[in-house]
């Protein structure tokens, strides 16, 4: 019972020290503004940058890179080291200046599931349906790489994620 409590107490401050993460959320559709990851709810529309975590399980809306995609390692969450691709939806004409994109409408996605290696649901803006699958979907804890960022709207968060759904 004593290890069990230890155990749970290191759960907890593991848990505050990933909450108290630094993260970039978009502000009335124009402005980067620094909060916590544990202030993230599913809607926000956050920026990643190279090399850093994502602190939730995010569809992919635009990148740096002219193609509109990107790059990510997954070798904490599964172990392999091989770098994955993931595409934005074609969205482009909702695309701002520099990292701005002015998106009116919502996102459905499937319940959420343990299932690391699928994901399905669609965004609708403007009257417009775009598909989405995993090659959408970029997971928490996977890392950007190739690529000097990202801007993505937040599906899941906290025990919704699935990475912890598998834990």
């Amino acid at each position: 019972m004593i290890w069990e409590g230890i155990e749970e107490f290191v759960w907890f401050w593991s848990d505050m020290e990933i909450n108290r993460a630094p993260v970039e959320k978009l502000i009335n559709g124009k402005v980067f503004e620094k909060t916590s990851t544990g202030k993230l709810k599913p809607g926000d529309i956050i920026k990643v940058k190279e090399d850093e975590a994502f602190p939730a399980d995010i569809v992919l809306l635009k990148t740096a890179n002219i193609q509109q995609t990107c790059f990510i390692q997954t070798s904490s969450l599964d172990g392999e080291k091989a770098l994955k691709k993931r595409k934005s939806p074609k969205i482009e004409q909702y695309y701002g200046s520099g990292d701005e994109i002015n998106l009116i409408g919502g996102c459905i996605a499937e319940k959420q599931n343990p299932d690391l290696y699928q994901f399905s649901g669609y965004l609708k803006i403007s009257g417009q349906t775009y598909g989405l699958d995993i090659n959408n979907f970029l997971l928490k804890g996977a890392n950007l790489k190739n690529t000097e960022w990202i801007v993505g709207l937040v599906v899941y968060t906290g025990r919704d994620t699935k990475i912890m759904l598998n834990s």
